[in-house]
């Protein structure tokens, strides 16, 4: 309908806008390499709309969701790529510590990257920051489902790391709530839902 209306090869916010969201349903289907290329569609569009290299809000949610799917794939190096070129955008548009949607979700999948490459102290870093931002973007909501697979997440880095005081903590506050599942990962599903404002 949208190319309808705004030509097929011309490129315009609300298209970029359903491609990206094109490619979470594929997530969530479990299709990953449609979701990819709906994704760099998305990503792509967004570039020639706002400028190759003009950081923008659009532009910062279609590199965080790139990265969740590199990381569901296993494409750990650009996973890690796109989520740093997303941290990059971020601290250039709102400063380090603003917690925006997308900048938890990133330095959540740059964490997951890192826990998944043995880099345990980096991961511990990331997901403590994600976890942190998570807190206030979701009004420290400690039901909601991201920042109980963060936690999850961590419990499993400190527990790796010797700390398994630290990990029971987390592991039963979780399990006293209907959360995530053991082995769950809301990374691969939860992308940034694109707005069609």
């Amino acid at each position: 309908m949208y190319r309808a209306i705004h030509g097929p090869n011309n490129p315009h916010p609300n298209i970029a806008s359903s491609l990206g969201n094109l490619g979470l349903v594929y997530q969530d289907m479990g299709e990953l390499e449609k979701a990819l290329e709906k994704h760099e569609q998305s990503h792509e569009m967004r570039r020639a709309i706002h400028g190759p290299n003009k950081p923008h809000p659009d532009i910062l949610s279609s590199l965080a969701n790139l990265g969740i799917v590199y990381e569901a794939m296993g494409d750990l190096e650009n996973a890690l790529e796109v989520c740093e070129q997303a941290l990059e955008m971020h601290q250039a548009m709102y400063g380090s510590d603003k917690p925006q949607p997308d900048a938890p979700m990133a330095r959540w999948v740059i964490g997951s990257v890192y826990r998944k490459q043995k880099k345990l102290n980096l991961a511990a870093d990331f997901l403590e920051q994600s976890l942190e931002m998570l807190r206030i973007v979701h009004d420290h909501n400690s039901l909601h489902p991201q920042i109980m697979a963060v936690q999850s997440e961590l419990a499993d880095v400190y527990e790796n790391q010797g700390g398994r005081e630290e990990a029971l903590a987390i592991l039963q506050r979780n399990s006293e709530t209907d959360g995530p599942k053991d082995g769950e990962s809301l990374i691969q599903t939860d992308g940034i839902r694109e707005d069609e404002g």
